[in-house]
């Protein structure tokens, strides 16, 4: 393939987008192509190039190092006629972006085009800067990309801010490939001696232009702060610019100009060998698109500490090959290069090999072999069709719609920079008295329900981010694919297949049920609970995780170990408040009584009349929802299940899958409208029925279509807000498995069972009798209705009075726990837990040992973890390494029971103890794989592990709201405080 690389920069010149070109051409010359650089006259250029051709320019624009080259040039056509190229790639939007659009025009040869720079961060080089100025460009480069065949981005950070710009072109993600066997043997020594540094010392470097878009003064600030606190510090510094004076002068300002080291510009091995004389890099520019130099420092083994930035983001991981801290703060970076630095020796080596692991997507190899892939299906798709007709009318015809095209879009961006404000870019602040912002809020059903709430509403936050956080209750990836091909959720395979977000499987740990999981996402804290329901040894009290009291002691010890998720926010129907500033329907506060109280009775009446059709639409949901189960609860009695539950099950179906979910979805609606920061909404109605049927039922894939469409209408006023620019991400906690009820399948409940048995080893034994229900229906409490808790005895927070000398057994969902009113030997327990499985039927039993080890007997005989975990949970577990590790610590959680007991075992189908067809909270397959539908730039590139946490989630939103946080990572309370984890 014959390939005509056009830019505006190349050699002598250094840089991010010239070593591109270089490392590109380089490796598509080995693989046999040819390569031919069009780039204007440069001071300096080597007179003997090969495969470059010069355009005559106006060198040293602006007094910059930067040449413009001319747009008339013989040279041009006549390249064209012998090289015949077969794809044009341009490496800039203007000047020799503007030519390269005519040759691919005139010629008919597809053009790609890399977006490799944020080229409105780069005023500083034009003779005028303003914000007018700056709208220009990006509508200018947004409509360029928009006229090519191809886009090229190099991170998927950058992928995502086009797309919000409004590029249409399809795009595809190559980074900048790397040598990496070149980069990966140095000797540091040698440049150590030759700059006078002590072998000894410890050495912190930078690589790249020296700069003003690179944020120089910011990163010499820091790093020379940080050399007067270690005196054994020194920064070398390769590269060179108009900033070197600015940065002598801040050094020596500081006093310690002496452990400054500039290396000017060095090349080849001289670069090779400098990176090996570092032991960490600072990075602090927020104008990258990928960061080069990053994979270059990390191919030589070196922790990176940077700024969290668009490019940068795709290659630092926090805490596993560096440190990644949000803003210019001047204190944050120092502490994460401290961070660093004082690891431990072994802890140290672990971020270096990490940090050559995450390089091995940056492979040169890898990353020309799909620029040319891309190539070949551009050019087949574009100008190899057996329906394209050339002809030279259909030529000129090409000709003079590219030149209109182009004009147009100079027209558009000169519109962008006279209003003040681009068509496409949202990251732009709108002027918040602007009456065509103002006009949306008048005219919005929302925004006057606010009103009338009497609600504060954010004001001059219109480019700061919002969160809106939705989770769909015990929804698994599988079930959601199902829904997928079962055309069931339309909106959100919708979003998937445009591409605007990505599906990830979401590990929830375990127990894998929501209270543990929202602990983990809204605090940090992982573990926090062992079961939906235990007994709290430090109170002395049974917990039930939907009951007000518990839940709010719980919340009590989260906050004090962790940061709300949800403070300035809201929380609806979830466990926990997270934090929020107003929680509503949720176990802390139930229902929404406090926001009426304070309603005066005439905007009551106002206020149902502007949401009039929202509520006729909720009550004929809520009524049709009924009638089904009215349909429902003769087919269950049919199938034999119990008649009790299915009774009540006729009206709380209405309650909780239709009342509280469009209640829930209204206040949502209102928080987007008043720009609250970030809201959290728990949607319970696949949950509930998959409880009640199972989470393959029919019932359960019902409530689906109701879910999908209450997100699209959250989605569609986040989306549309003026008060706050949203992401919506969409998540499930937790799956579920179909099970068989252990209440169903013996006739008796499991507490009745284990009773029995202890009776033979203590005759005298009493035991407190817990509901032989699930947590289903229970959930219907959080709409905070008086007449609904009337029906529901309250068993949940029993005190020590009534526990003393009882046999305790708490059984919600498949695990459960067993708390003995005595003390056992050895042998009486081991003898006890046979007897358990012999006689009670419970399928797998465990029993915490000392050095982090369970003693598990089941049916086929008695087994140890970790060292029998493919025999306990199945060797074709997706996670059984993190199941494993999970279900040791629950074991020794401080609250478990002094047995634990499951009622998953492989090769049978999962036992719940209440009555239910639905369960979760233990550690199947299906239960313990969640998702999380992202927007596709919140977890850029690839991750050192394969599957998301809550953790990972958290740090995500943290991120994306500008958390300044860099802190302890705090494991549950009966562990030690783990590995740093931090923003």
């Amino acid at each position: 393939m014959k390939i005509l690389m056009m830019t505006n920069t190349y050699a002598p010149m250094v840089g991010g987008i010239e070593e591109s070109i270089r490392s590109f051409t380089a490796e598509f010359e080995k693989l046999g192509h040819d390569v031919v650089i069009v780039a204007p006259e440069c001071e300096g250029a080597p007179p003997d190039e090969v495969g470059v051709v010069r355009l005559r320019a106006i060198q040293k624009f602006n007094h910059s190092e930067f040449s413009i080259a001319l747009p008339m040039s013989s040279l041009l056509p006549e390249l064209m006629k012998t090289f015949m190229p077969d794809i044009i790639h341009c490496h800039h939007p203007f000047w020799m972006g503007d030519i390269a659009l005519r040759l691919s025009s005139q010629f008919r040869i597809p053009l790609v085009f890399t977006y490799h720079t944020m080229f409105e961060q780069h005023m500083h080089y034009l003779p005028v800067q303003n914000e007018g100025i700056k709208h220009f460009i990006i509508e200018l480069f947004t409509g360029y990309a928009n006229l090519v065949n191809q886009v090229i981005v190099p991170s998927e950070s950058v992928r995502a801010l086009l797309l919000e710009r409004g590029v249409k072109t399809l795009m595809e993600v190559v980074p900048t490939g790397v040598n990496l066997q070149k980069f990966s043997k140095g000797e540091g020594r040698r440049i150590r001696k030759s700059m006078r540094i002590p072998l000894d010392s410890i050495v912190i470097g930078y690589v790249g232009r020296l700069a003003l878009e690179k944020n120089l003064e910011f990163l010499s600030r820091s790093v020379a702060a940080y050399l007067t606190k270690e005196m054994k510090a020194h920064f070398l510094v390769v590269g060179e610019g108009p900033l070197e004076d600015l940065i002598r002068k801040i050094f020596d300002e500081q006093g310690v100009g002496k452990r400054l080291h500039l290396a000017g510009v060095l090349k080849d091995q001289d670069l090779v060998d400098c990176y090996h004389a570092m032991n960490i890099f600072a990075f602090a520019s927020l104008t990258e698109t990928q960061g080069i130099v990053l994979v270059e420092a990390m191919a030589a083994a070196l922790p990176v500490v940077a700024i969290d930035a668009p490019g940068v983001r795709e290659v630092v991981k926090d805490g596993y090959n560096g440190r990644l801290i949000f803003g210019e703060n001047q204190s944050l970076f120092l502490e994460a290069l401290s961070w660093c630095l004082n690891q431990p020796f072994a802890e140290f080596q672990q971020i270096k090999k990490n940090a050559v692991v995450t390089t091995k997507e940056f492979a040169s190899d890898l990353c020309a072999k799909k620029m040319l892939r891309i190539y070949q299906e551009v050019r087949v798709k574009e100008y190899v069709s057996p329906d394209r007709k050339d002809s030279a009318w259909s030529s000129l015809g090409d000709r003079l719609r590219n030149e209109w095209d182009m004009f147009k879009n100079m027209m558009y961006a000169g519109g962008a920079a006279m209003t003040g404000s681009p068509n496409s870019n949202k990251p732009i602040k709108k002027k918040t008295k602007s009456f065509l912002v103002k006009l949306p809020r008048l005219l919005s059903l929302s925004e006057w329900s606010a009103r009338l709430l009497h609600l504060p509403r954010v004001e001059g936050a219109e480019a700061e981010p919002g969160l809106v956080l939705i989770q769909i209750d015990g929804f698994s990836g599988l079930q959601l694919k199902k829904a997928f091909v079962n055309h069931e959720m339309p909106f959100l395979k919708g979003l998937l297949q445009k591409k605007y977000y990505q599906l990830y499987p979401h590990y929830p740990g375990l127990p894998s049920s929501t209270p543990a999981v929202q602990g983990e996402l809204f605090y940090g804290v992982k573990q926090i609970v062992p079961a939906f329901a235990f007994f709290d040894r430090q109170n002395r009290k049974i917990f039930r995780m939907y009951s007000s009291e518990a839940v709010l002691e719980i919340e009590a010890r989260l906050a004090r170990e962790g940061q709300g998720l949800l403070e300035g926010g809201s929380s609806y129907s979830n466990i926990y408040s997270g934090g929020a500033q107003e929680s509503h329907f949720c176990a802390t506060s139930l229902g929404w009584s406090k926001i009426w109280k304070e309603v005066n009775p005439i905007n009551l009446v106002i206020l149902v009349l502007t949401q009039f059709p929202s509520v006729v639409q909720m009550l004929v949901l809520t009524l049709w929802e009924m009638i089904l189960g009215i349909v429902d609860f003769g087919r269950g009695i049919f199938k034999g299940e119990n008649f009790k539950k299915e009774l009540k099950f006729i009206y709380l179906r209405a309650l909780i899958c239709v009342l509280l979910r469009e209640l829930v979805t209204l206040g949502a609606k209102i928080d987007i409208v008043r720009g609250l920061p970030i809201i959290h909404l728990n949607l319970l109605g696949y949950d509930e029925h998959a409880h009640n049927r199972g989470p393959s039922s029919k019932s359960a894939h019902w409530s689906l279509e109701g879910i999908d469409h209450v997100i699209e209408k959250i989605y569609r006023k986040a989306v549309h807000s003026s008060r706050r620019s949203y992401d919506v991400w969409i998540y499930s906690d937790h799956g579920q498995e179909d099970t068989v009820s252990y209440m169903m399948e013996y006739n008796r409940s499991v507490q009745e069972a284990v009773a029995e048995v202890f009776k033979e080893f203590d005759a005298t034994a009493d035991f407190w009798p817990l509901d032989k229900n699930g947590e289903q229906l229970q959930r219907v409490r959080f709409l905070g209705l008086s007449f609904i808790d009337k029906n529901f005895s309250d068993t949940s927070y029993v005190q020590d009075d009534f526990l003393e000398k009882k046999l305790i057994v708490t059984a919600i969902g498949p695990t459960g726990n067993i708390y003995l009113p005595r003390g056992m030997s050895p042998e009486e327990k081991h003898r006890f837990a046979r007897e358990l499985v012999d006689k009670a039927k419970i399928p797998v039993l465990m029993l915490p040992e000392e050095q982090k080890s369970v003693r598990v007997w089941t049916e086929e005989g008695e087994f140890s973890l970790p060292q029998d975990a493919k025999k306990i949970l199945g060797d074709d577990h997706p996670y059984l390494t993190l199941v494993t590790e999970d279900l040791i610590r629950v074991c020794h959680h401080p609250n478990a029971g002094d047995f634990t007991f499951m009622g998953f075992r492989p090769g049978h189908k999962p036992m719940t103890f209440p009555i239910e067809n639905g369960s979760h909270a233990g550690p199947g397959p299906e239960e313990t794989n969640g998702f999380a539908l992202l927007p596709v730039d919140v977890i850029p590139g690839q991750r050192g592990q394969a599957v998301l946490t809550p953790t990972d989630l958290r740090i995500a939103a943290l991120r994306f709201l500008k958390r300044n946080q860099l802190s302890i990572r705090i494991s549950p309370i009966h562990r030690k405080v783990s590995a740093v984890s931090s923003l």
